[in-house]
């Protein structure tokens, strides 16, 4: 997917040399397991757009990525729960997705520097 820097986004207002406070954003975003699978789930998606109950489906069917956290062996209902109230509203506040409470639709905005990131995180 390609990325392009939006002055609207804190991680990307400089993409091409991101700051300590930038990079400082993006690591406390995705330090926590559930919103990196997040993220990492919404850029390999071909539609930009994607339900929340769909997102913990998809989430809930590999468990590989929860081993080890908090979240191992959870179903799709606690993800959801903890999806709704937690990670996308913290996500949604740092301009990384558009999230619509009422239709529990979920919008991804793409962001270089998190894309860099994730990979990096999964490179390791």
């Amino acid at each position: 997917m390609m990325t392009m820097p939006s002055k609207n986004n804190l991680f990307d207002r400089d993409a091409s040399d991101p700051t300590d406070a930038q990079l400082k954003r993006v690591f406390t975003a995705l330090k926590e397991p559930l919103r990196r699978e997040t993220i990492m789930e919404l850029t390999d998606r071909d539609e930009d757009t994607i339900s929340v109950d769909s997102l913990c489906r998809t989430l809930g069917e590999d468990p590989r990525p929860s081993e080890g956290t908090e979240y191992e062996g959870w179903e799709a209902e606690s993800l959801r729960r903890e999806l709704i109230h937690t990670h996308l509203p913290y996500l949604e506040d740092r301009k990384v997705i558009e999230y619509d409470a009422r239709s529990e639709m979920v919008r991804y905005r793409s962001h270089s520097t998190v894309e860099a990131v994730l990979e990096t995180i999964n490179d390791q």
